[in-house]
């Protein structure tokens, strides 16, 4: 697969914009924020776009405060939330703790990685989700990976 990008350069930009919204990745949240979540026609048009069983295996690249992982293993899936930020992955931790006390064990893995460098072979997910960025230059960045991302799981 080739790399369209510096795996270091991505990472060290990502941080610092973490450095600058730490706030914004943190989630206390209740089961009614999970439930609303879930609920949402966000979530809902990817289970109706992805036709979701609630066996699949999930890939979370960039996962920040897990919402989409922890919200996606509500309905049974496997999912591996992956980020460069060790902030990010206690973040989904600590999400994943407070969405298991209300929907029992979830099946989470956090794993330190960059959206550039994933590693996986391919056909290892069933489905890959990132919510991207609200960057212009971050998305076009992202519409280039999708392509990239299209080869270990469907997007």
């Amino acid at each position: 697969m080739k790399r369209l990008y510096k795996e270091k350069e991505v990472k060290d930009e990502w941080i610092e914009r973490f450095e600058k919204n730490k706030s914004a990745y943190r989630i206390h949240a209740d089961r009614n924020f999970f439930i609303n979540f879930r609920n949402s026609p966000y979530i809902q048009k990817i289970v109706e776009y992805t036709k979701l069983r609630g066996d699949e295996v999930v890939l979370e690249p960039g996962c920040g405060s897990g919402k989409f992982s922890v919200t996606l293993a509500t309905f049974g899936c496997e999912v591996v939330s992956l980020d460069c930020s060790d902030e990010m992955l206690v973040n989904t931790e600590q999400s994943k703790m407070q969405a298991e006390e209300y929907f029992g064990k979830l099946k989470i893995i956090t794993q330190k990685g960059g959206i550039t460098n994933l590693g996986f072979k391919d056909d290892t997910f069933d489905l890959v989700v990132n919510d991207g960025s609200k960057d212009r230059e971050e998305k076009k960045r992202i519409k280039k990976r999708i392509s990239e991302l299209r080869e270990i799981g469907k997007v």
